[in-house]
C-alpha cells in the first residue's frame, strides 16, 4: 500500500532543509525542533505551512531580504524538461512555495523573481496566484516575458499558474469569469517544443471547458484548423466534455453521429457489494459506410435516499465497417473508496457512442 502523501514532508526532509539554511548562511537555531513539533497530526499542505512558519523565523525580518535568503537555499535547477514524480525530493520546496506566496505580495518584484527561481526547481503555480490577484499589471508583464524564457519550466508556469481550477490551489475567480486574458497566452504556448508545457496548455483549456464549454470548443477548433498535429493536445483538453457527450467537442474530434445497435449484453444478474463485476455487450453498425466511433460505458449507481449518480468509463475508439460488429467488455468495481461509497440496488449500464446514449443492461448488488 502506498505511503500517504503527507509522509513526503517528514523529519528527514526537515533535516535537509536545515542543511539548506546553513548553506545559505542562516543560523537555523531551533528550526528542526519547531518544524517537527506536531507534524504527525498534519496533512501534506498543512505540514508545508507548518514548516514554512518555522523557516520564516530563521530568515531576515525584511520580506525582500527573506525572499533573497530563501532563494539562496535552493539547489540546482531541473536537469530535465520533464516533471519529476511524487517523491520527497519533488516536494522538498513545497514550504518555500508557501513562503513565496506570503512574502511575494509584500515585495512583488522580488516575489516574481523568486517565483521564477522556484519553478526552475519545483513549481511556482501556487505562489504566483496571490501575486496575480494583488499586483495584476506587474504579474501579467512578467508572465509575458516568461513565455519566451529558455527554461521550459518557466514557460510552463505561464499556463499552469493561470489555471482557473488548479488542483490544491485557490480558484482564480477573475479568470473563471473571463478566461480570455489567459487564452491569449495559451495561443502563444500551444506549439511549445516541450511536452510538459503543451500538457499544461491542454489541462488549462480543460479547466476552461468546465466553466465555458463553448469557448473551449471554439478554441480547440481554431487550434486544429491551424495545425492538425495539435490533435493529441486538443483531445486531452476536451476529455471532460467528451465524457459528457458534448456535441461540439465530439464534432471537433471527428465523432459525428452513430448508426449502431447495442445487443448481447452480459453481466451476472446479482452480485455482492465489494465485488468486481465484469460485463460485455456487442456493438453492431447499422450504417452503410465505415464509422469512427468513440465508445463509453455510463454506469448509474444507486445512492442514499433513492438518488442516483452516473459515471462515464472509457472503453475505446473503434472504426466499424458497414454491418460489422464488435464486442466490448468492462468492469465495475464495487469497493468503497474515499471518494465513493457503494449502496445496494440496481446498477444500470448504458452505452454512449459518439455522445449518443443507448440502453445496455443492468445488475443488482446486494
Amino acid at each position: 500500500m502506498a505511503e500517504p502523501l503527507k509522509r513526503l514532508i517528514d523529519s528527514a526532509l526537515i533535516a535537509t532543509l536545515e542543511q539548506d539554511l546553513v548553506r545559505a548562511g542562516r543560523s537555523p537555531g531551533d528550526f528542526v525542533a519547531e518544524a517537527s513539533q506536531g507534524l504527525d497530526d498534519l496533512e501534506l499542505l498543512a505540514r508545508a505551512d507548518h514548516v514554512a512558519r518555522a523557516m520564516r523565523r530563521v530568515l531576515p525580518t525584511d520580506p525582500a531580504a527573506a525572499l533573497r535568503s530563501l532563494v539562496a537555499t535552493l539547489g540546482p535547477p531541473h536537469a530535465t524538461d520533464e516533471l519529476l514524480g511524487t517523491s520527497a525530493t519533488t516536494f522538498r520546496y513545497l514550504p518555500h512555495s508557501a513562503l513565496v506566496a506570503e512574502l511575494g505580495v509584500l515585495e512583488p518584484e522580488v516575489g516574481l523573481w523568486a517565483c521564477r527561481e522556484l519553478t526552475r526547481r519545483f513549481t511556482a503555480e501556487f505562489c504566483i496566484r496571490p501575486l496575480l490577484v494583488a499586483h495584476p499589471e506587474r504579474t501579467w508583464a512578467a508572465l509575458d516575458t516568461w513565455i519566451d524564457d529558455p527554461d521550459p519550466h518557466v514557460r510552463r508556469l505561464v499556463s499552469e499558474g493561470l489555471r482557473p481550477r488548479l488542483p490544491w490551489a485557490t480558484r482564480l475567480e477573475l479568470l473563471r469569469r473571463d478566461p480570455t486574458p489567459a487564452l491569449r497566452r495559451l495561443d502563444r504556448l500551444v506549439d511549445d517544443p516541450a511536452s510538459l508545457v503543451r500538457r499544461s496548455v491542454a489541462n488549462h483549456l480543460g479547466d476552461i471547458a468546465k466553466d465555458h464549454p463553448e469557448l473551449a470548443v471554439d478554441t480547440a477548433a481554431r487550434w486544429l484548423a491551424g495545425d492538425r498535429s495539435r490533435e493529441p493536445l486538443v483531445r486531452h483538453a476536451l476529455r471532460h466534455l467528451v465524457k459528457l457527450g458534448h456535441p461540439g467537442a465530439l464534432r471537433v474530434l471527428g465523432h459525428v453521429g452513430a448508426e449502431v445497435r447495442v445487443h448481447g449484453f452480459e453481466a451476472p444478474p446479482v452480485v455482492t457489494l465489494g465485488d468486481t463485476v465484469e460485463y460485455s455487450f456487442v456493438l453492431s453498425s447499422t450504417h452503410d459506410a465505415e464509422q469512427e466511433l468513440l465508445v463509453d460505458a455510463v454506469v448509474s449507481f444507486p445512492k442514499a435516499g433513492g438518488k442516483r449518480s452516473a459515471k462515464v468509463f472509457k472503453l475505446g475508439t473503434v472504426t466499424l465497417a458497414a454491418g460489422a460488429s464488435r464486442r466490448f467488455a468492462g468492469k465495475v468495481r464495487l469497493h468503497d473508496m474515499s471518494t465513493r461509497t457503494h449502496y445496494p440496488g440496481v446498477h444500470e449500464i448504458g452505452v454512449q457512442v459518439n455522445g449518443v446514449r443507448l440502453p445496455g443492461g443492468s445488475f443488482e448488488a446486494r
